[in-house]
């Protein structure tokens, strides 16, 4: 019994084995990643490669469209209307075959119930069978339909019913989504799945996106732009390439594969956003609040606005911003916390000497956001805008200034200006010292190399000043240079986020007003030091003062050699404090040698 037990199951292994099977698949068609035409009275076909489930339609007196929906982001939707074209009756059918179809099952909704939907089924696409005439239940709310296919049809029609009462006036609306149709099939959906699921790439540039599947005939990859970007497959990795052109945009690539033996036909796309190639930034100017305080404006009256045909600033990096009101637009209106960019009104930045603009970002207001349309900036070879973004970028390398032209109404709280800054270059007077303020730079670094030192101001007492020597100048800080008098010396910009805690010394805007507690750094008769400013003063932008509490008096020396070594210790644990060495990089373990601890000079012997 056991032995022919044993040959009944091998016997049927055999047959398993040794025979070709077909199981039921489905497709489903939900419309979602198709594009929408808002006119309802013509033909709107869609070709299979648009489809969810790689199936061709035709829409007669209807589009696919995100109003009237019934579930997802879109919905095929057909109108019958009253009048003269009451006669013309809408649909959707499929236009490309579907072998061993068994089922199609929908959902379908209407506007109103007089309308009754035929589902019917050909074999050929051409002579059509009713399989189901349906009754809706009630109107606004989809309601599964499902029709068994008879043998040997391949296509399948949604319209409305001969059966239902024409609109008096106006239109019907018959829409249908979820379209979900089962076949038997002798071969299987191959697997499919891109990491990414989709590509975001820089201009001239490539990405990879590696794609996982156990199809085995050959993918043939298309793009809808060229120019855009196109594929390239590595069929050993199963890397996909995509490489950018120099056109920004939106694009899709098309992947095919031919059925095979094992695996139904491949029809995929992959989305593609190519966007502008950033050019190299080394520094970062941002012009923040920009309101009419921030221009130097004065509200009139009990308006909170200020209002100017013309407005110009430049910054404490040397940034120039000019927004300027054209022929018949509106002025530039300016609140506390944002200005009003009106139609036709222009905004140029200029960059301050030795840089160059690399992007300008523009942020709305935490309340009272506004922005549409976009900017113009004057022509293709000074850069492109992107709206999406808010932003604009440089197409080439040596942009010093760009002109934006505003076609609408917006609300800029602020700017960030990306800009690539040359070193700067710094001479010492007679005196040895001078005054800095600017990007972040890294005065350790500086050409020649014979000790360029820098201190910020941290306390004053009844005569002097105590400086404290920093491993960095950081941006928009104010600082004292020391070297050797009459030299210039060349600082390279260094973003290393390093801060101080505490510094009196304040940014010149170009012109100081004299009064108690404001001082100059000046070099009198061989003595260096702050003395008071009685008066209205040049000090140059890039320059800085120092700003006390008052009652000090006319002038305050340094205290100590600023130049000199501020503490000798014999054993290392006596110091106390984060280590630098003098190309200003933190040192875990320090040994014997010079350091900067706490902004101090400290021999370790």
């Amino acid at each position: 019994m056991k032995k022919q037990l044993l040959k009944t199951m091998l016997l049927l292994f055999a047959l398993i084995a040794g025979s070709s099977s077909a199981w039921a698949a489905t497709k489903t068609e939900g419309f979602e990643a198709k594009a929408n035409s808002t006119t309802y009275n013509s033909t709107v076909t869609i070709d299979a490669a648009e489809s969810d489930c790689n199936i061709g339609w035709e829409i007669y007196f209807g589009t696919v469209s995100t109003n009237d929906k019934i579930s997802g982001s879109k919905s095929a939707q057909m109108r019958w209307y009253s009048g003269d074209n009451v006669g013309k009756i809408p649909y959707a059918k499929t236009t490309t075959p579907i072998d061993g179809l068994t089922n199609v099952t929908l959902k379908a909704r209407t506007s109103n119930l007089n309308v009754k939907m035929d589902v019917c089924y050909s074999a050929d696409g051409e002579t059509w069978t009713v399989g189901k005439t349906y009754t809706f239940a009630a109107t606004g709310k989809g309601e599964e339909v499902s029709l068994d296919i008879p043998s040997g049809n391949k296509y399948v029609k949604f319209e409305v019913s001969s059966s239902s009462t024409a609109p008096s006036s106006g239109n019907y609306k018959l829409i249908v989504d979820d379209v979900v149709f089962t076949y038997t099939s002798s071969t299987e959906d191959a697997t499919w799945s891109l990491d990414p699921a989709s590509a975001v790439v820089v201009a001239g540039q490539s990405t990879d996106l590696q794609l996982t599947t156990n199809y085995d005939g050959t993918l043939i990859f298309v793009s809808d732009d060229p120019l855009i970007a196109t594929a390239t497959y590595n069929t050993s990795t199963k890397v996909i390439t995509i490489s950018a052109g120099a056109t920004t945009g939106t694009t899709t690539i098309n992947v095919t594969g031919a059925a095979t033996a094992t695996y139904s036909a491949i029809n995929k796309t992959i989305a593609v956003t190519v966007k502008h190639a950033e050019l190299e930034s080394n520094a970062i100017d941002v012009m923040g609040d920009l309101g009419y305080s921030y221009f130097g404006l004065t509200p009139s009256g009990s308006n909170t606005y200020a209002e100017a045909e013309a407005v110009e600033m430049t910054d404490i990096y040397g940034t120039k911003i000019s927004i300027l009101k054209k022929e018949s637009s509106s002025k530039p209106r300016f609140d506390t916390g944002y200005f009003r960019f009106y139609n036709g009104n222009t905004l140029t930045v200029t960059a301050p000497a030795g840089a160059t603009l690399r992007k300008i970002i523009f942020k709305e207001p935490a309340s009272g956001k506004s922005w549409s349309g976009s900017m113009s900036p004057g022509g293709t070879l000074y850069g492109e805008y992107v709206s999406e973004e808010k932003t604009w970028y440089a197409t080439s390398e040596d942009i010093t200034s760009v002109t934006l032209t505003n076609d609408a109404t917006k609300r800029i709280a602020s700017i960030e200006i990306y800009l690539k800054v040359e070193p700067i270059s710094v001479t010492i007077g007679t005196s040895g010292y001078t005054t800095l303020a600017g990007f972040d730079l890294d005065h350790l670094k500086a050409t020649p190399t014979d000790g360029l030192e820098a201190y910020v101001v941290t306390a004053v007492s009844a005569s002097s000043v105590t400086l404290e020597a920093i491993p960095h100048i950081p941006a928009n800080t104010g600082v004292i240079l020391k070297g050797t008098p009459g030299t210039t010396y060349t600082i390279p910009v260094y973003q290393h986020g390093y801060t101080v805690s505490t510094n009196l010394l304040k940014i010149s805007d170009g012109t100081i007003k004299g009064g108690d507690g404001i001082y100059a750094l000046a070099d009198k008769s061989g003595t260096v030091g702050f003395y008071k400013v009685a008066s209205t003063v040049t000090i140059p932008r890039g320059k800085c003062y120092l700003n006390t509490a008052g009652g000090a008096p006319d002038f305050l020396g340094f205290e100590g050699e600023a130049t000199g070594i501020d503490e000798v210790r014999g054993k290392m644990e006596d110091v106390r404090g984060e280590f630098y060495n003098l190309a200003g990089q933190r040192v875990a373990q320090p040994t014997k040698g010079l350091y900067i601890v706490n902004g101090k000079k400290v021999i370790i012997k």
